[in-house]
């Protein structure tokens, strides 16, 4: 909606003008919310054919695209029980990782929930406090690059026209201690990563109803060192939607070796505690995808490194370990595909 030198819906209505009844299909894409837009059009019917809320997805992006184009008049979407939960629901996913992020959206968007995004703390804390928008519920990612979930959460606290608003914490660290810090700043729930599509849904309604689950027993996922998540398992995260499987599994390997040159990066330079972020990110999401050995190994590394002060003269061997990094992306990635081409 933003432009430079003239505004999105001007554009919008000068095109409709223009072109009258062979006028296209128009998507308005905004970081402001879908109330303010009906704003700037008045009490007119709109011009636009469908609305996105900035941040998007690819997934998004290419829905929108198949709704106003009528390429399919009802999208079909596997779901294992079409109930669609969480309809009239607007969530908001505070998520740092594309991953977590694209998985989250598509999960929730199957239970019938309106879901807006935010790639980091600052933005999902300005999407909350614009008031734009007004949420049902929050889901925050813990450890993000710019403000955690933790400092995200307070800054929304201190805003006292949200201190009803639910917030559910996400996140790979499931301690006693992790949770008090979480209920401490005001956050009502707490779920683990990967996130299970029937934990994440009974949160929602719980927490959406003003019950706690923080008493409630957290699964770890502790199982073996395996190299992948059982089929079953790893299939009932992604509602049973092999079609998102596969989309998620092919950005796989481009997000693991992202975030393991920002690892190497950080070994070079002997920022050792720096690192245990980036290998926090990973292990995360290797675990998301099933990539178990891969996630348990980053997650040694990572309590490895927090050990080591970067004030502290030391030399660490890394090549060994980004080799194996390199080598368990690689097995994963083919243990992953072949899960789901044997299935066919």
């Amino acid at each position: 909606m933003q432009l430079p030198d003239i505004n999105g819906d001007d554009v919008a209505q000068s095109i409709v003008n223009l072109t009258g009844e062979d006028a296209p299909k128009i998507i308005i894409i905004s970081a402001y919310g879908q109330a303010s837009i009906g704003n700037e059009f008045g009490d007119d019917a709109p011009v636009y054919s469908d609305f996105l809320s900035k941040p998007i997805t690819p997934l998004q992006l290419s829905e929108s695209v198949e709704r106003v184009l009528n390429t399919r008049e009802n999208p079909v979407v596997e779901n294992s029980g079409g109930l669609q939960r969480l309809k009239g629901k607007h969530l908001l996913v505070v998520e740092d990782n594309i991953i977590n992020r694209e998985i989250a959206y598509e999960l929730l968007a199957t239970e019938g929930a309106n879901v807006d995004l935010a790639t980091g703390g600052i933005e999902g804390v300005d999407k909350v406090i614009s008031g734009t928008c007004v949420y049902d519920l929050v889901l925050m990612d813990i450890q993000m690059p710019d403000i955690d979930g933790l400092e995200a959460t307070r800054r929304i606290r201190a805003d006292g026209r949200w201190n009803n608003l639910p917030i559910v914490a996400m996140t790979a660290n499931v301690s006693l201690e992790d949770r008090e810090a979480c209920a401490a700043v005001g956050m009502n729930a707490h779920i683990s990563k990967p996130v299970d599509l029937e934990e994440l849904v009974n949160t929602v309604l719980l927490v959406g109803m003003g019950t706690s689950t923080e008493d409630e027993n957290v699964s770890t996922n502790d199982s073996a060192y395996e190299l992948i998540e059982d089929k079953l398992s790893l299939l009932r995260r992604f509602n049973n939607n092999k079609n998102l499987f596969k989309r998620m599994q092919s950005m796989f390997v481009v997000e693991m070796q992202t975030i393991i040159e920002e690892v190497a990066l950080c070994w070079q330079t002997k920022q050792w505690h720096e690192s245990t972020k980036a290998l926090h990110t990973l292990k995360g999401a290797a675990g998301t995808m099933g990539a178990v050995r891969l996630s348990r190994r980053a997650r040694d590394m990572e309590e490895k490194f927090k050990l080591i002060n970067d004030d502290n003269a030391v030399d660490v061997e890394c090549s060994g370990l980004l080799v194996e990094l390199v080598e368990l992306v690689q097995l994963s990635d083919g243990a992953l595909a072949s899960l789901i081409d044997n299935d066919e």
